[in-house]
């Protein structure tokens, strides 16, 4: 079972700063566009989606951080730092 890590709503890219890398996390999600934009955030950073997560009593993805993600833009972490 995946670590907790609070909610984040719009900055996942705050919240995975914070946890411990390689170590599978779990993100709760309030975005009905979650199961969409996590994988390509996911690709975008170097993070590992690994889907939702079952049984879960609201809208919650595991993911696996890495250890050296690419850093993205504070204020659209949608797009790679510096670009």
């Amino acid at each position: 079972m995946p670590s907790r890590v609070r909610p984040a709503p719009r900055r996942p890219a705050r919240r995975a700063e914070l946890a411990r890398p390689v170590r599978p996390a779990a993100l709760i999600a309030s975005d009905p566009a979650a199961p969409i934009d996590l994988p390509a955030w996911c690709h975008l950073t170097g993070h590992t989606y690994l889907g939702p997560v079952p049984g879960a009593a609201v809208a919650t993805y595991a993911l696996r951080l890495a250890e050296t993600p690419v850093p993205t833009g504070q204020d659209s972490p949608w797009r790679r730092d510096g670009g």
